[in-house]
């Protein structure tokens, strides 16, 4: 018969919960066992994910959105990236859900979601398209609403999520092709570029520790790359432009 004391002493706390299963938070806090090397992984990367929930859900895109309210000005933003982008970001909250994965692998996709609607509504703005601004809106509320049906079976969604991988990465090249032309990447935020290239590699180590999903795996590990170029780009463009005034 199972001690009721040690029962007790094993249950995880609510607050705790979102950290541990039972069997870990008995290895590793209980018997203060940190020689679990599963346990531990799986804790590291669900500290890594919530504190990307929190950081990235807020920060990742306000840079880029402020930005282009200060400047009254999308130049150099990709109107198509950016949909893509939208498209990719949506169809991975359906995706997540619809596999029951916890939300500490996709949380932010909510709110990421929602910033670059709002990017892509404002380059339709600052293009002087309302019409193509409320069309635009109701679009995406009507897809994503249909998306997160449970009507729509999971063969489905996984072939979404395997056409996201060719989207994303056709996103972000579009985007450093742009910023090459004009030897300029016009209002792109530093800061969200940055940003964009942790969150991807934080992504990919919580879903190789928690998912394993192989189609998650490459659409992060890509997007960490070509964000990585764009954060390249910035910085390359930005000191070529001063070099040139300051002559």
């Amino acid at each position: 018969m199972a001690d009721p004391m040690n029962a007790t002493e094993s249950a995880v706390p609510f607050y705790l919960a979102p950290l541990f299963t039972e069997e870990c938070y008995q290895k590793i806090v209980v018997d203060v066992d940190i020689s679990q090397v599963e346990c531990m992984q799986v804790l590291a990367s669900k500290v890594v994910s919530y504190f990307i929930i929190a950081f990235t859900s807020v920060f990742i895109k306000v840079p880029q959105i402020v930005k282009i309210l200060r400047a009254g000005s999308a130049d150099g933003i990709n109107f198509t990236s950016q949909l893509l982008v939208l498209i990719t970001s949506t169809t991975n909250i359906a995706y997540c859900l619809a596999l029951e994965y916890p939300i500490s692998v996709w949380g932010e996709s909510i709110a990421l979601s929602l910033q670059i609607l709002l990017i892509v509504l404002l380059i339709l703005w600052y293009r002087g398209s309302k019409a193509g601004l409320v069309a635009m809106t109701l679009a995406y509320v009507i897809s994503s609403y249909l998306l997160v049906s449970p009507d729509v079976p999971i063969w489905l969604h996984q072939y979404m999520r395997a056409a996201a991988i060719p989207m994303s990465v056709s996103s972000k090249i579009l985007q450093i092709l742009s910023n090459y032309r004009a030897s300029s990447t016009g209002q792109l935020s530093a800061m969200t570029i940055l940003l964009q290239s942790w969150r991807a590699l934080g992504r990919v180590y919580s879903h190789v520790v928690e998912t394993g999903d192989l189609l998650l795996i490459p659409l992060y590990s890509s997007a960490a790359i070509l964000s990585g170029i764009m954060a390249i780009q910035i910085f390359y463009y930005g000191w070529k432009n001063k070099a040139k005034k300051s002559r």
